[in-house]
């Protein structure tokens, strides 16, 4: 869903800034949070990612 199965076993200081929000955002996602506040969560996205991310 957010595009990082191809990265899923590289260091994550590896992986490209974008991908590094992604999967900032997906660890919560799956913490199970009720309320999620986001600072910017489509900073270095591009516009396939930023509308699947909303």
């Amino acid at each position: 869903m957010f595009d990082l199965t191809e990265v899923k076993d590289l260091n994550p200081f590896l992986i490209s800034q974008g991908e590094k929000r992604r999967l900032s955002v997906v660890s919560v996602l799956v913490s199970g949070q009720k309320l999620l506040y986001l600072d910017e969560p489509t900073y270095g996205q591009d516009k396939r990612n930023t509308n699947k991310m909303m």
